[in-house]
């Protein structure tokens, strides 16, 4: 009892900056550990936690105790700051030998934006599938522009063992967007991953390649006959928003049409629409939708054939003009 109450009654008195560095070079590594940590919940003598608290908190980054660093690596995932003697201590921190320091320091890295960016790449290579995991994830919340250059070993990455790294991946690359067409056929085949979380991350990592897209179309088809539901509804969005012309692309989105989810079967009858009068031979499947139990399946259908119809009366009568000007024309 008497060990527990010391970090407490320490931590009371202090009240100012100056309190808190003496509290951090405490002899107790637990009293250095949560003072660290107060800086959470309270603002010492009314100072936001930059300057000299920075510069204690990348002291601490090489503190002997193990828990005072992975305290002041987490407590640095809080805070959005350009301090270079952080950023030192942070890039220091990502070859600690102790796994939960790097995990942190790969989160509260990634503060400083694009200069974080090669340290990340090379955590993506840790020892320990939490740290990579927690690596993509950092480099997912980067800006887009900032991140793209850290794709390349992103791409490498969805071939982790570890599925949560391979979900954290997927989902920072669907996030970030790829530009350069040479990385789509390795995303085919991770449309094949056992992970359907990887699978969808991925689907949506499509949408960025615009009809660029169009060699993943059959693999996207393939997708709509997933097991897993939330798969199917990505494909379907996905085949949609990278255009769709096909009467292969037409017949898969029919199919899913009859989706036993309402999500797909909703998502099917929009992305039909979306083609237009393209999709006419959709329209019997589409007109039975229009019985569908669920009222956003029945409402995309409704568009979908108005979209179609007024599609091809304007086609049509565009016919007509054309052949009402040949025949006024003298022989």
């Amino acid at each position: 009892m008497h060990k527990s109450s010391r970090t407490p009654n320490k931590l009371s008195n202090v009240q100012t900056v100056a309190d808190w560095m003496v509290a951090i070079r405490d002899p107790n590594p637990k009293v250095r550990a949560e003072a660290i940590r107060s800086l959470a919940s309270t603002s010492i003598g009314g100072c936001k936690p930059e300057g000299i608290l920075l510069t204690g908190l990348a002291t601490a980054l090489q503190d002997e105790s193990p828990r005072v660093r992975a305290e002041a690596a987490n407590m640095l995932t809080l805070i959005d700051t350009q301090d270079e003697s952080t950023f030192i201590g942070l890039t220091n921190a990502l070859q600690d030998p102790y796994r939960v320091v790097r995990k942190y320091a790969t989160v509260a890295i990634a503060n400083h934006g694009a200069a974080a960016v090669p340290a990340l790449t090379k955590a993506l290579h840790d020892s320990a599938s939490i740290v990579r995991e927690h690596a993509a994830f950092a480099l997912g919340c980067l800006l887009a522009e900032n991140a793209r250059p850290a794709l390349p070993a992103l791409i490498t990455a969805l071939n982790d063992p570890d599925l949560s790294v391979r979900e954290s991946v997927a989902l920072a690359i669907s996030i970030i967007g790829p530009k350069s067409t040479d990385s789509i056929p390795s995303l085919i085949v991770v449309l094949r991953d056992p992970c359907s979380n990887v699978r969808e991350h991925i689907e949506n990592a499509f949408i960025a390649f615009g009809p660029a897209a169009r060699s993943a179309v059959p693999a996207l088809i393939a997708a709509l006959r997933d097991s897993d539901f939330k798969v199917v509804e990505s494909a379907a969005k996905v085949l949609g928003l990278i255009g769709l012309a096909g009467d292969d692309d037409v017949a898969a989105l029919m199919v899913a049409l009859a989706h036993p989810e309402f999500i797909v079967r909703s998502r099917a009858a929009e992305e039909l629409g979306a083609i237009g009068s393209a999709a006419a031979a959709a329209v019997p499947a589409l007109i039975a939708a229009l019985n569908d139990d669920y009222y956003c399946v029945v409402t995309h259908a409704r568009k979908a054939l108005h979209t179609i119809r007024t599609q091809l009366l304007r086609t049509t009568r565009q016919i007509q003009t054309s052949l009402a000007m040949l025949d006024s024309e003298p022989n």
